[in-house]
């Protein structure tokens, strides 16, 4: 494989502790069980079982522990495509096989929740850029055209749209044959 992903800890923010792992998982809660405009700072704190002033010493803001959120979610999709291309052999094109893979997989709650997250502060999206241009290049650098790493991205884009909205997602059969379909494309 002629590239080599980033490490999954230069996606990682401080050195994390319980109570922040407690509190990451409490929003996501809030968010999949109360929806996103039930998101607040007090609803978080109550839900991790922490007082106010302790979820404010690891998050300053509602809008940091979002950006947390969608930080922590990049670092598990990065160790999961790492997984993916270390389980395989060492092969060109493996990384964004991989990525594909990963990233047409059924969303989870904790993304939906992220998705929502997102629409209502598109703010919170500028770490994410700077990862989107991170994918870009070491997915070309593994041999994709730029426009199918291009097409990878929005295709998996708008999946998660479709499964977010429940508006015509496919079914298993049909996002597996999606799969194939842009791997295909990368010889």
């Amino acid at each position: 494989m002629s590239s080599t992903l980033k490490s999954a800890s230069s996606l990682s923010g401080p050195k994390r502790s319980k109570t922040r792992e407690a509190i990451l998982a409490a929003a996501i809660r809030v968010m999949s069980q109360h929806g996103i405009a039930n998101l607040t700072l007090d609803s978080v704190a109550r839900e991790a079982k922490v007082s106010k002033g302790g979820l404010l010493y690891h998050f300053a803001s509602k809008d940091e522990l979002i950006v947390s959120l969608l930080d922590e979610n990049a670092k598990d999709f990065q160790d999961s495509v790492k997984g993916e291309v270390e389980s395989g052999p060492p092969a060109q094109g493996a990384l964004f096989r991989a990525y594909v893979k990963k990233s047409f997989k059924k969303r989870s709650n904790r993304r939906r929740a992220l998705i929502a997250a997102i629409i209502l502060n598109p703010q919170v999206l500028i770490n994410s850029r700077e990862r989107r241009k991170m994918w870009q290049q070491q997915l070309e650098a593994d041999g994709a055209s730029p426009a199918l790493a291009e097409l990878a991205h929005l295709a998996a884009l708008g999946l998660g749209f479709a499964d977010f909205t429940n508006y015509c997602p496919p079914d298993d059969n049909l996002r597996e044959q999606m799969v194939e379909l842009l791997i295909s494309r990368l010889a």
